[in-house]
């Protein structure tokens, strides 16, 4: 899902270059895309968070149950 998410902010930018496209569609997706970009930015940075977590506590449960 972080790699997707990765690849979807790289086309939004691609996208938003007013040489690669432009018209009245693409002015409306100019104008949302920071808005776009940043939940996207804000959701990869709370899955890394998670998948660190989740981690932590895969590490734990296997320490208590010694299998380390």
């Amino acid at each position: 899902l972080i790699e997707q998410i990765t690849a979807l902010n790289k086309e939004g930018t691609t996208l938003s270059d007013r040489n690669v496209w432009d018209g009245r569609l693409a002015q409306e997706f100019r104008n949302r895309w920071p808005e776009i970009n940043s939940a996207l930015l804000k959701t990869k940075q709370e899955l890394e968070e998670l998948r660190a977590r989740v981690q932590q506590i895969n590490d734990d449960i296997m320490t208590a149950g010694g299998n380390r």
